[in-house]
């Protein structure tokens, strides 16, 4: 995982727990999902620090999810080499951002033999990087 870098990326980092950089995410990413009243938990978590949390749910089609006082809503794009999420409307505390204020916000997941491959880049709308990371998972059989 990398973090950008800089006071204003180093202080919406920390509010939203973002963890620190680390050299690889695998063997270390870890992601572990659970089911909510109303969608998921998603905790990812990054060479056995403390867990980025978010909380996804579907709403009339699309894809939200919630990080800490941001609400992200994408579109879901499936294509041959994999699934993509668009960006389409981003709230911060409840109020709508407008377009020229979102994150820019960049997706690949794709899967192979019983294993998921992700990429996520996520940046300022200056185009300055936050984070990014990527890596593979297999899936875990109880």
């Amino acid at each position: 995982m990398t973090r950008g870098e800089g006071f204003l990326i180093g202080l919406l980092c920390a509010v939203a727990r973002i963890p620190a950089a680390t050299q690889s995410a695998a063997p270390g990413f870890g992601l572990a999902v659970r089911a909510t009243r109303t969608g998921e938990r998603w905790a990812r978590s990054f060479a056995g620090q403390q867990p980025f949390v978010s909380y996804q749910w579907a709403q009339n089609g699309w894809l939200c999810e919630r990080i800490l006082v941001m609400t992200l809503t994408f579109k879901v794009d499936a294509k041959p080499d994999g699934l993509r999420l668009i960006l389409t409307r981003c709230h911060l505390f409840g109020v709508p951002l407008p377009q020229a204020l979102h994150p820019i916000i960049q997706t690949l997941e794709s899967e192979c033999d019983d294993r998921v491959s992700f990429d996520v880049t996520a940046k300022l709308p200056t185009g300055h990087l936050i984070v990014h990371y990527r890596g593979t998972l297999s899936r875990l059989t109880p």
